[in-house]
């Protein structure tokens, strides 16, 4: 039972990384990623702190 589980644990895991592989996808990820830095900048900045966003990065404003 267990062989099988772990077969079908590794031919999801290869989709998975064909998937990330396809044209749209890295495109999609970048957005994602730009989205989250953005909603955690906001959150940095509602708590009272600073934060710089370049990109898709989320940075000290004095480490820039």
């Amino acid at each position: 039972m267990a062989a099988a589980c772990s077969s079908a644990s590794s031919a999801r895991l290869v989709f998975a990384a064909g998937v990330l592989l396809t044209p749209p996808a890295p495109k999609l990820d970048a957005q994602f990623s730009r989205g989250l830095v953005k909603a955690a900048s906001l959150l940095v900045h509602i708590r009272g702190g600073k934060s710089l966003v370049q990109g898709a990065v989320l940075r000290e404003p004095g480490l820039g």
